[in-house]
């Protein structure tokens, strides 16, 4: 898996693409705009019984707030600010979050995002994964069909948080990183 190329004109602003599966922050960003990079994920297999995973590494992280990694099934304003973040995740963890921001209608509108703080869910050296698998009883109908099954967990910390989302049909799966503070640096792991 490789990161997407950056937009000089939006997260390009804040990010650079080191290696293709590395990214930078070389910008102290804002609450209202922040750099995110996406790269295409693919399921194992396809249909009723599709999964997947990702394994992002948090290679430097300085600060605590408005990191997240997630999910999603369409590509956002990669240079939107934290709230617009949250509510275009289809599942999405934000360091300092108790729990999980997750789309269970299919629609932004319908974004349940997690307001209550916690301790840092990860840091420096933590390896966050996102793993995805069709809900059971998937294929009986359109709505089941587009339900998803997804974990988000940390090695370091032992946060672990499942949800049940709605991605939009057809709809192409994206893993996303978004990155706060100057000098982080996040990576695609290899599994």
């Amino acid at each position: 898996m490789e990161f997407l190329p950056l937009d000089s004109q939006s997260n390009g602003k804040f990010l650079t693409l080191t290696e293709k599966n590395q990214i930078t922050c070389h910008t102290n960003c804002r609450q209202e705009s922040q750099g995110t990079a996406f790269f295409p994920v693919s399921s194992s297999t396809s249909g009723p019984t599709s999964r997947g995973s990702f394994t992002i590494k948090c290679t430097n992280k300085p600060g605590r707030m408005r990191y997240f990694v997630g999910l999603a099934d369409h590509l956002f304003n990669p240079a939107a600010g934290c709230a617009d973040i949250a509510k275009n995740s289809l599942a999405s963890l934000e360091n300092l979050k108790a729990g999980l921001h997750k789309n269970t209608g299919g629609t932004s509108t319908k974004s349940n995002v997690c307001l209550q703080s916690s301790t840092p869910s990860f840091h420096t050296g933590s390896l966050v994964k996102v793993e995805w698998s069709s809900c059971s009883g998937a294929g009986k109908n359109d709505e089941n069909n587009n339900q998803l099954d997804v974990r988000i967990s940390v090695d370091t910390t032992g946060f672990s948080q499942s949800c049940k989302v709605v991605k939009k049909k057809g709809a192409e799966l994206f893993g996303f990183v978004s990155l706060y503070n100057r000098e982080a640096v996040f990576e695609i792991v290899e599994e």
